[in-house]
């Protein structure tokens, strides 16, 4: 939770005491979303949520959307967030508001430091650039219904905050197709299972998919500018993704980045998959019902091969198809998905700390015991740089 001023508001300040303001807080006393708290909440409960808003130097960042041929015309939607947070419109900082039209945007009450700034258009807006000597307008092809883009371009880039910040150009690029091919091995049958592309800066919008049918190709459309990690979703229980590579590499938890001329391929197998059991308890001993338990492998790859299940009443779990290989093993009662957690160094050092490492193989499916990582551990690893 954050608490800011409106925009009109946040615009009279400066004009009231030059030069400051109220910045964004982050329940309850922090400047951005990386040391907020969490809040739970429980169904008839009602939890109490003060902030106190502190006045400090402020500066105001004003700019439009920019791509190769000029100004993107259109409405913009734009976020900030410290530096070294991952790029999000949903975590926000300062008090912004944009222009419809134009695609230009202005935000309040920024503190001076490092931060990464976040723009797109608005769902379902086609761009229109300005061209370079403003000689009338350029219109790039509009989105199709259910392509599964909803911001035909994107923009990510870092900014040094120390004054007021005027004219900034924040730099765009067009959306684009990303072709591919999945390949099979065994007796597989992935007829309704999906492709995903899932980005991860955790842009907004919905992720690029493909639904299997039948054939072989795999085209995704409105791919933005931003690092993908592919996730194949409704596999069957034999199934395991054996291999993802693009432009002839394996993907790594990092994700790719599209280029052109570079490719996407995803390799599914039911041959020598492998198993593995195991149960989790608190540090009493306890069973812990329905723990999430992730998977990762150790050599970094494919993306895809990192996995999640949630176990049952008593604790146990099972996962039914596996990549043979090294995995670290561990267990959380926050409710992670295990790509927010390859992306997270703070995590994986809690990962490393409380996980184990276990090799699977095809045959009897190895054991493990493991250990809950509790909310509060969670929060403290989150409280960190």
């Amino acid at each position: 939770m954050s608490a800011a001023y409106p925009f009109a508001l946040a615009q009279m300040e400066p004009d009231l005491t030059p030069g400051m303001g109220h910045p964004t807080t982050y329940y309850p006393d922090s400047p951005g979303p990386d040391h907020a708290q969490p809040l739970t909440v429980s169904s008839g409960e009602t939890v109490q949520a003060d902030f106190t808003l502190r006045k400090a130097p402020v500066y105001r960042i004003s700019g439009y959307l920019a791509g190769a041929n000029g100004r993107v015309w259109g409405h913009p939607c734009v976020g900030i967030v410290p530096k070294g947070s991952l790029a999000s419109n949903a975590l926000l900082l300062g008090s912004i508001i944009a222009a419809p039209q134009d695609g230009s945007f202005t935000i309040f009450e920024i503190p001076a430091g490092s931060y990464l700034l976040t723009g797109a258009l608005c769902a379902n807006e086609s761009p229109v650039t300005q061209g370079v000597q403003g000689q009338g307008f350029l219109s790039i092809a509009p989105l199709e219904s259910g392509s599964g883009a909803e911001f035909p371009v994107s923009g990510v880039q870092e900014l040094e905050v120390s004054g007021n910040v005027e004219g900034l150009k924040l730099h765009v690029t067009p959306a684009r197709q990303v072709r591919g091919t999945l390949k099979l091995e065994g007796n597989v049958n992935l007829a309704g299972a999906t492709v995903h592309l899932r980005s991860v800066e955790r842009f907004p919008g919905a992720a690029p998919s493909v639904t299997i049918s039948g054939g072989s190709s795999l085209v995704f459309d409105g791919v933005l500018s931003l690092r993908y990690i592919p996730e194949v979703r409704r596999l069957p229980p034999d199934c395991y993704v054996k291999s993802v590579r693009y432009g002839g590499q394996e993907v790594p938890a990092t994700g790719f980045q599209p280029v052109d001329g570079a490719s996407l391929e995803v390799t599914v197998s039911t041959v020598g998959a492998a198993q593995l059991t195991g149960s989790v308890a608190d540090d009493a001993g306890r069973p812990v019902s329905y723990p999430l338990v992730t998977l990762m492998p150790s050599d970094g790859g494919p993306a895809a091969s990192a996995q999640g299940v949630v176990g049952g009443a008593d604790g146990k779990f099972v996962f039914p198809a596996l990549r043979p290989g090294e995995y670290r093993a561990a267990a959380w009662k926050e409710d992670f998905d295990v790509y927010q957690l390859q992306a997270d160094p703070r995590l994986l050092k809690l990962y490393g700390a409380k996980g184990k490492v276990v090799t699977v193989q095809p045959g009897t499916p190895p054991a493990v015991a493991l250990t809950l990582i509790g909310a509060a551990e969670v929060a403290q690893a989150e409280s960190k740089p």
